[in-house]
């Protein structure tokens, strides 16, 4: 057996004997070092220009920190959504090939790259851009934008609208281009816009950081790695990406086939006149309380509310003078932990109380102990004790009337509310 041949068989065992243990993530550190192996974090934070983004490793691509800034990078997703801002992981873990456990400094890290492969399936999205250039796309969770032009309020379902672009300086004021062509100007009557994005958790963010949302977008998900970024790029904006786009110069407004080709001449038309008015009530959170009622407004997705629209769960009681959790309410806070791995971003306030027997401030004190075992729960469950905060109320909230056992049996509790 010739010398090559030989060189060919060791690298193609090692090769092999990688990729079956599953060691294919690299980090490359600032010293020009090179990790090879498994990265063990399930999260990656950036504190970006509109809040943190919590991408799951699964959906990661790469990771580039800034030569320049400490904890400042950039992060790419399997989606090729795209996020700039501060860093907020301290740490990177990797298990390495030869099964060590590496801790890396975030401010040794240069680069990191995850093995990021699946089935790639083309979908039809919507794309939001950033003033500072971060973009991603998933789905806006309201079904209408509301525009004041000069003449009157115009209300206009997503449905009908192709593409809205922002006023760099003047973020509030907007075009409306619609699928018929129209071209709406005015100043958009929305406050929060709350979307669900494909590759992490529902945000709500203001309009004045968005520098166009482009709906009915051509986009492929969970794609196999590729430092190409192509498949974003709209250069004429009718929603096809030019790596699919046979006619890459459509006229903005132009209905496009599948290839990115005009089916009809429709040429965008500026409308000075509105045409539609709404007066429904608006629910942002998605909870089914209206805005106007509900005294909750920011409630997560996936929770049962009341009807004032706040968090509902099953009764938590406790023994008189005791702060003991007792086992049969334990699948109760399981379902509180169920709902914040799924909002990775939300921030819990656990809330405990007393009935009105013996004194004020002890009463404290005991209602602040059950609401901290309650929080010791959540934090075996896998809970971050900083997304959970804990105040006692001894008596000042209570839910029944004290003149009888089983109204100060209900006073003796803890409940649940969302604070960010």
């Amino acid at each position: 057996m010739n010398l090559f041949l030989k060189i060919f068989i060791v690298w193609t065992m090692i090769f092999f004997l990688h990729a079956g243990t599953g060691y294919t993530d690299t980090a490359l550190l600032r010293n020009g070092d090179k990790l090879i192996g498994n990265i063990q974090n399930e999260y990656f934070v950036v504190q970006g220009s509109f809040g943190q983004i919590a991408v799951n490793k699964a959906f990661c691509k790469n990771m580039t920190m800034d030569n320049n800034q400490l904890f400042v990078g950039s992060l790419k997703t399997i989606n090729n959504d795209f996020f700039t801002g501060t860093v907020l992981n301290r740490d990177i873990q990797i298990l390495l090939t030869n099964k060590a456990l590496e801790t890396i400094n975030i401010n040794d890290l240069k680069s990191l790259f995850l093995d990021s492969s699946g089935p790639s399936r083309q979908v039809i999205t919507t794309i939001f851009t950033m003033g500072d250039g971060d973009r991603f796309s998933g789905k806006l969770l309201i079904p209408e934008i509301e525009i004041r032009t000069e003449y009157m309020i115009a209300t206009y379902q997503t449905s009908e609208i192709n593409r809205i672009e922002f006023a760099p300086e003047k973020p509030d004021n907007a075009s409306l281009l619609l699928t018929n062509g129209d071209l709406i100007h005015g100043h958009l009557l929305l406050d929060k816009i709350k979307i669900d994005p494909d590759s992490f958790a529902q945000l709500t963010v203001n309009p004045s950081i968005f520098s166009s949302i482009q709906f009915n977008a051509r986009k492929m998900l969970l794609k196999k790695f590729s430092s190409s970024t192509s498949s974003e790029k709209d250069s004429d904006r009718d929603g096809v990406s030019d790596d699919a786009d046979s006619c890459p110069d459509t006229p903005w407004g132009d209905r496009v086939d599948e290839k990115g080709c005009s089916t009809s001449k429709i040429a965008a038309k500026d409308v000075n006149k509105s045409v539609k008015m709404s007066l429904e009530p608006q629910d942002k959170d998605g909870d089914s309380v209206i805005d106007g009622v509900d005294q909750c407004p920011r409630t997560p997705p996936g929770v049962v509310v009341d009807k004032k629209g706040c968090w509902y769960t099953k009764d938590i009681l406790f023994d008189f003078d005791s702060d003991i959790l007792k086992p049969k309410y334990f699948s109760v806070i399981d379902e509180v932990s169920v709902v914040l791995h799924k909002n990775p971003l939300v921030k819990i306030e656990i809330q405990g109380g007393t009935d009105n027997i013996g004194p004020e401030d002890y009463n404290r004190v005991l209602s602040q102990k059950r609401a901290q075992n309650a929080k010791s729960y959540l934090i075996k469950k896998g809970i971050e004790s900083d997304r959970v905060t804990t105040v006692g109320f001894g008596t000042a909230r209570n839910k029944a009337s004290n003149e009888n056992s089983t109204g100060r049996a209900l006073n003796r509790r803890i409940d649940f509310a969302v604070i960010e």
